[in-house]
């Protein structure tokens, strides 16, 4: 017997074809895990989620790069709620925000769509259980990432790269100019095994000059992706580093990623310190849909 199950390929933080972060979406409430994995290894995307409507307003998804399953993704979920409602899959509203609840492998987490005229204009998420650690592996991180350490810190002052948690596990690192960022060349076996070894699903590299407007490469060989053109996770640990260091004062800010791939993806982030809660939005484009057919 043949099943079919409705398909999307969408780009995160993006709002045009070409550019942002790729996601496979599935929406499905039959599928096995072992379905689910070898779907996402043959889409060949970053994430590919698979989404099952639950209730009014309330989603189960989960997520899996071609080589594993993961508790969440941050573009991957805006992704796929930004598709659900500009698709008509959630009840829209004229103006304003509607909350929904998504239930993934790591708890429930909110997420907010924001309508103007009918129309989906921004999808947010929000993570909570937010942690900051120290680590000392400047030496380790030039051979992950091909830079000398000393262009580890940024030009308004000295600063270190440290492990923050927020709904995953970044390693953020932060450099000293736009340049640094560009002349990165990943050592994919040895970043994989950093990664792992400090238990971070993700490096994240970043500098800034004011705190609020940043420029962001994401790499996460741990779990067999070399490197993301957009990270919502990655990117609410950036703004959570940033005002725990004093660097960012508004608890605001705009990331731009993708650049060096000519992938351009546009982030937002603000953090609640009285709740311990980042919310992290952006766009998403659509930019094909489908049938899945499984024999």
């Amino acid at each position: 017997m043949i099943r079919q199950f409705n398909m999307l390929l969408v780009n995160a933080f993006a709002n045009e074809a070409f550019s942002g972060n790729t996601t496979g979406v599935v929406i499905a409430d039959n599928l096995s895990s072992d379905e689910m994995q070898n779907i996402a290894r043959d889409l060949q995307q970053p994430e590919t989620v698979f989404v099952e409507r639950l209730d009014i307003d309330r989603y189960m998804t989960r997520f899996f790069t071609p080589k594993r399953e993961i508790e969440l993704c941050g573009h991957a979920t805006i992704a796929t709620f930004y598709a659900l409602a500009e698709l008509g899959y959630i009840s829209p509203i004229e103006d304003g925000v509607k909350s929904v609840i998504q239930h993934t492998n790591c708890g429930k987490t909110k997420v907010d769509i924001e309508y103007k005229y009918g129309e989906v204009s921004r999808v947010h998420m929000y993570l909570g259980d937010l942690k900051i650690e120290n680590v000392n592996i400047e030496e380790e991180l030039e051979m992950a990432l091909g830079i000398s350490k000393d262009r580890i810190g940024l030009t308004m002052g000295s600063y270190v790269p440290k492990i923050v948690s927020c709904g995953n596990v970044s390693l953020v690192v932060p450099l000293k100019s736009k340049e640094d960022i560009g002349n990165i060349v990943l050592n994919e076996a040895f970043a994989e095994e950093l990664s792992n070894r400090i238990g971070a699903m993700s490096i994240q590299v970043f500098t800034t000059e004011d705190g609020e407007s940043v420029h962001q490469r994401t790499f996460s060989p741990a779990i067999g992706v070399a490197e993301e053109m957009a990270s919502g996770t990655s990117t609410a640990a950036t703004l959570y580093y940033m005002a725990e260091e004093g660097i960012n004062k508004s608890n605001k800010s705009q990331h731009r990623q993708g650049l060096e791939a000519d992938r351009k993806s546009d982030l937002y982030a603000s953090y609640d310190s009285a709740k311990g809660v980042v919310k992290v939005g952006g766009q998403a484009f659509v930019y094909l849909s489908g049938v899945l057919s499984i024999k």
